[in-house]
């Protein structure tokens, strides 16, 4: 790749560099000269095509899927389901939606991990 200087009106030096084929700024000629270069994917060790990215899509899809805990039954204790980057309350109304639109259920969505709000006691305020 290419890394490119960038300059102020006046000419001096903005010491700030670009990937000149995708135009992503960096604070070193280095890390912008290595902005489009093809990764090693993390997982299966073969070269990835797309920029930016350190894995292949499925190798991070198959690495989710063994690594989660599979279910055999959800009841709403479960959490949300996430699916085509879209969040559900239930099983059922991400099938009604799919039935809907046409499209087939899939063989298995993930499910969310609840995170609660951190609680506040008025009292440690004061």
């Amino acid at each position: 790749m290419n890394a490119q200087e960038l300059f102020l009106g006046d000419g001096k030096s903005a010491n700030i560099w670009y990937c000149s084929e995708c135009k992503i700024v960096s604070k070193n000629k280095e890390d912008a000269g290595n902005c489009c270069k093809r990764n090693d994917c993390k997982y299966c060790g073969k070269v990835v095509e797309e920029k930016h990215w350190m894995a292949h899509r499925n190798c991070i899809e198959e690495n989710k899927i063994k690594k989660a805990e599979k279910l055999s039954e959800w009841n709403g204790w479960n959490g949300w389901v996430f699916y085509n980057d879209k969040y559900y309350t239930t099983i059922d109304e991400l099938k009604e939606e799919l039935e809907d639109s046409g499209e087939p259920v899939p063989e298995y969505v993930f499910i969310c991990k609840t995170i609660p709000f951190p609680k506040i006691i008025i009292e440690n305020l004061l």
